[in-house]
């Protein structure tokens, strides 16, 4: 079921990351897209808004990479075009991030990667959202806090979410609540989150021993496997040494990598050990 009712994920040092559904599927007309799709093996294409004004304002079409329902109040979608210097390392970025699914799951899940400076959604600043097959990527400066692994991070975490919403029936979410300590609820959504100050993102032990990456994973069932799908594909040593240690992370760990394998079987767990070292800058 569409939602027009997105939810929250924090991401650190740059604000939010918006995980929702847009109401409506996108196609690669909406956008002025580049003359060729991204990645060779699939029909990815890559937009960013063009002709914006300064202060962000529609112009020339410049949000047409929203649909129109997403243009008005409360929802208000909007973003600036990227710089153009940081389109090479985002690029570069992107190819070495979509290498690392077969062909055939980018063909059938994923078939934009829209970049904005500057999203902003309901009045919140954004890392991110997706759709039933795009994702969008909010992009600044490495001064900023946008380094390779951290946008990295978002399209991985964006991308579990569509793969998640695609193969619900592959995603074993009793095993997975019943790791989670005893009278245990999840907040409910990133917006509680938010409010009460409960969006930290950082692993820590305080939240580890209770089967938790970080604290945000705590606000509901999909946002903790998105942290463990970030985890995985970004190779994060902090985040695999915590799982090494904790058995509750373990058992979720094996569950997210038991989820991928069901998505395509080359998802195995040396094939995730072995991208730890790897993660972009």
């Amino acid at each position: 079921m569409l939602s027009n009712s997105p939810r929250l994920l924090a991401i650190g040092m740059v604000g939010l990351l918006l995980i929702g559904l847009l109401p409506m599927r996108l196609q690669a007309a909406d956008a002025k897209l580049p003359g060729k799709s991204l990645w060779p093996d699939a029909p990815i294409w890559v937009a960013t808004p063009a002709g914006a004004n300064a202060d962000g304002a529609n112009a020339d079409g410049a949000d047409a990479i929203f649909p129109q329902s997403w243009q008005k109040p409360p929802i208000s979608a909007r973003g600036k075009p990227i710089a153009d210097a940081e389109w090479p390392r985002v690029k570069a970025m992107l190819q070495r991030a979509l290498a690392k699914y077969p062909p055939a799951v980018l063909k059938r899940h994923l078939e934009a990667v829209y970049l904005v400076e500057d999203l902003e959604y309901n009045d919140v600043r954004t890392g991110g959202t997706n759709s039933r097959t795009a994702v969008y990527l909010s992009v600044g400066s490495v001064k900023r806090g946008y380094t390779d692994a951290h946008l990295e991070r978002v399209f991985h975490a964006e991308f579990s979410s569509i793969l998640y919403r695609n193969a619900r029936k592959s995603f074993d979410a009793a095993a997975w609540e019943a790791v989670n300590p005893a009278r245990f609820s999840y907040q409910g959504n990133g917006v509680d989150a938010v409010k009460n100050r409960k969006a930290g993102t950082q692993v820590l032990a305080q939240y580890n021993a209770q089967g938790f990456l970080s604290q945000y994973s705590q606000s509901n069932r999909e946002n903790d496997f998105n942290a463990f799908a970030g985890m995985l594909f970004l190779g994060d040593t902090a985040g695999w040494k915590a799982c090494d240690e904790y058995p509750s992370l373990r058992i979720k760990r094996q569950l997210a990598i038991a989820f991928y394998q069901q998505i395509d079987p080359m998802f195995t767990e040396s094939f995730f050990r072995n991208l730890q070292g790897k993660k972009s800058r």
